[in-house]
This record gives C-alpha cells, sequence and structure tokens, in this order.
C-alpha cells in the first residue's frame, strides 16, 4: 500500500496523466467503487503508480485499424461479493461476471451509482438506475412484484446510456407504458446523443454475445 505521503489529491492525479483523465473523472470512477483508491477522512486520494497501472489495464484500449466495435477489450472488471448466489435469467447470462447480487432482506450499501435489473421468476422486469443503488431499489418495494435484484457498477455518466440500452433491448414490462411507451430516465436523455465510456460500452455489448 502506498505511503500516506506519496498519495495525490484527484487534482495532482490528473496533471501527472496530463489531464487525459480529468480530477472529476477520477472521483467518478473512485464514488463507482472501480478504480483503486484510498481515503483519509472520506477525502478521496490516489497511488500515482497504483492509479496508472489499473487505467492502462482498464481504460487504453489499442485500434489497429479493424472495424470500430472488434478491437475492443473488456476493460469491466468486477469481483463478485462473497454472498448466496442468485439465479440469472437467460437474457443476462451472457454478462453475469458483470453482475452484482444484492440480497432482499437488506439493501442498505454504501452509495454506489450503477444500473439495476429488478427480476421475477428468473426474467427481467425493471431496468433502472440510481447514483445510490440500494436506497433507490428500495423505493420499489410494495409497487413492483420482484424476488431478486442484480445490478452493475456503472459511472454516472454513463447510467443514462446504460440503462436506456438496456430498456430497448430487453422491454422489461414495468418499464413500458400501456400504451406502449417506454419509460426512460427523468432526464429523457436518449442513448444514442450520450457519449458514454468505452467501459460502458463493454457493458451493453456482454449481453448480445
Amino acid at each position: 500500500m502506498a505511503s500516506i505521503g506519496s498519495l495525490l489529491t484527484p487534482e495532482k492525479m490528473s496533471a501527472q496523466l496530463k489531464g487525459i483523465v480529468s480530477a472529476e473523472r477520477l472521483l467518478e470512477l473512485a464514488e463507482s467503487k472501480l478504480i483503486p483508491h484510498c481515503t483519509i477522512d472520506e477525502v478521496v486520494y490516489f497511488s500515482a503508480g497504483e492509479t496508472r497501472k489499473w487505467l492502462n489495464e482498464n481504460f487504453v484500449v489499442r485500434h489497429e485499424g479493424v472495424e470500430i466495435g472488434n478491437g475492443l477489450a473488456t476493460i469491466v472488471k468486477v469481483v463478485l461479493p462473497a454472498i448466496k448466489k442468485q439465479a440469472i435469467p437467460v437474457e443476462l447470462r451472457a454478462m453475469s461476471h458483470l453482475l452484482i447480487p444484492m440480497e432482499l432482506e437488506s439493501v442498505e450499501s454504501p452509495p454506489i451509482s450503477g444500473v439495476y435489473f429488478l427480476c421475477s421468476n428468473e426474467k427481467v422486469v425493471y431496468v433502472g438506475q440510481s447514483v445510490n443503488v440500494a436506497n433507490r431499489v428500495g423505493t420499489h418495494f410494495g409497487f413492483k412484484t420482484f424476488d431478486a435484484v442484480l445490478f452493475l457498477r456503472v459511472p454516472k455518466s454513463d447510467l443514462n446510456y446504460v440503462e436506456g440500452a438496456f430498456i430497448r433491448a430487453l422491454q422489461p414490462k414495468y418499464n413500458w407504458t400501456k400504451d406502449g411507451k417506454n419509460l426512460l430516465a427523468p432526464s429523457g436523455c436518449s442513448w444514442r446523443d450520450s457519449q458514454p465510456s468505452s467501459g460502458s460500452i463493454e457493458m451493453v455489448k456482454a449481453m448480445h454475445e
């Protein structure tokens, strides 16, 4: 582990990266629990070597002139917590290595942004997003019928893209009105109009593999 004297603020870490990754983006990745980081009195700091290594392994994608998309590396790596495994709906099994199950008995956890899937009888019935997944899932009890919850860690700026893509692909029953209109995020942002990171693109691509 890096010594306290060598830790860098998001601004200084971004400066060392020559601004290629902004301080805001580094903080967003830290809040999503994706990038390695340290906290001191709830203030986020980064280790230069560890941060560079993680970004090189997970964010740098080399293209060799092939058709766009074919050369992308899988950059999102999630270690599943040691909790009881839930049955994964068929439509999500291709990306099961990215999904994190939530225990319905206790949805309390640190605020983590992501896209979540409410499931019933091993079928996705609702797709939603939140900057605090645990709190948001709690609001659905009593209003929707579901027996399992799965979620993906997604940075805040990519939530609209990932949520919209999954709603359109899966067409869960609770995301559509009786007259056939889909219920997207309040912002109304189209996934086609957003500019997601390559990591979020890989999440969506995994569903189709």
